[in-house]
């Protein structure tokens, strides 16, 4: 009876020992995030998310024209939801300030070691990120995020 205990006991230290050598494997990923403020820009409050997490809030504005978001995170896979969300204010052709809101989603593909730009298309109404040097290595969809909408209160 001792002797079949003590062959459990090894086989369950041989087992722990397995899962934590496995687990020294499982590395975090890292990738960035580059915003730069538009000259018709004059501030923009945003938040990303990644499969449903808040990752990073930031703001631009004349202080703080540019970021560059250092992005870690805990799983290795190849694919990663994005939701881009937040509220940016431009200055018009007319000269008048405009508020509009920044709500997309769409995915990441294999991010380890990319910089992702955040860019806006048809005059601050469509925003995303992508990669400049890769354009396979995101894409975005035409939904707009549900982590995006602000709960009334």
């Amino acid at each position: 009876m001792i002797n079949s205990f003590k062959k459990l006991l090894i086989a369950c230290c041989f087992i722990s020992a397995l899962g934590t050598s496995y687990s020294a494997f499982s590395q975090p990923i890292q990738f960035r995030i580059y915003n730069i403020k538009h000259n018709r820009e004059i501030s923009e409050t945003s938040r990303i998310y990644i499969n449903e997490k808040l990752i990073a809030t930031f703001t631009l504005d004349e202080k703080h024209p540019r970021i560059l978001l250092p992005i870690v995170i805990d799983s290795e896979q190849k694919n990663y939801r994005y939701d881009f969300c937040g509220e940016i204010k431009i200055r018009n052709d007319n000269d008048k300030i405009e508020t509009h809101e920044i709500n997309s989603t769409g995915w990441l593909h294999n991010p380890k070691g990319r910089i992702y730009y955040a860019l806006a298309e048809d005059n601050f109404t469509y925003f995303y990120l992508g990669d400049l040097l890769d354009p396979s290595a995101a894409n975005h969809t035409n939904q707009r995020s549900a982590l995006c909408s602000i709960p009334a209160s």
